[in-house]
């Protein structure tokens, strides 16, 4: 669509310039060379954007794996904790803490709700990148999210086992 677009814009330039008295063989020569850089500038702004989106797309599954492995490494270090503190009788909890400054178990949920918002949230900023360098309508950009959104599912559904299986 571009490329006829382009053919157009030529043909009205060489039609204009042979109007107002322009040599025909010099504008040819001229309109031609205007459209063979504008198709060459295209296409390696394709080849740039293309590397750009697949590595975006890469980048985008290593982050939200990292997201979602660290959530889980600390779900599993809080239950454990929990685990540990239940096994205590009163007594013995009552000194350990006289021993050791009180700790805390983190309020996993939040970090859940955290990092479901952060994913999304780079979701939408990794297609926009996309879309920016690459060019194209919504539907592209469409695209492009649903794949974002589909790695970072695939991570939400297959890491936590994953981490499980380490711990």
């Amino acid at each position: 669509m571009d490329d006829i677009k382009l053919l157009g814009e030529t043909i009205n330039i060489f039609n204009d310039a042979v109007r107002l008295g322009g040599d025909p063989d010099t504008v040819a020569f001229l309109a031609a060379e205007f459209s063979t850089k504008t198709i060459m500038l295209r296409a390696k702004r394709q080849v740039v954007a293309a590397t750009f989106s697949w590595l975006t797309i890469v980048m985008h599954g290593t982050i939200v794996v990292l997201l979602v492995a660290i959530l889980e490494i600390i779900r599993n270090f809080v239950g454990i904790i929990d685990a540990a503190a239940a096994g205590l009788d009163t007594s013995a909890t009552a000194t350990a803490t006289q021993m050791m400054p009180t700790f805390n178990t983190p309020d996993v949920a939040f970090y859940n709700l955290i990092t479901i918002f952060m994913v999304i949230f780079v979701c939408i900023i990794n297609a926009y990148a996309i879309i920016a360098t690459d060019g194209g309508h919504t539907y592209k950009a469409a695209f492009y999210l649903a794949i974002l959104l589909l790695i970072s599912g695939v991570s939400f559904v297959f890491v936590p086992t994953m981490v499980a299986g380490f711990i």
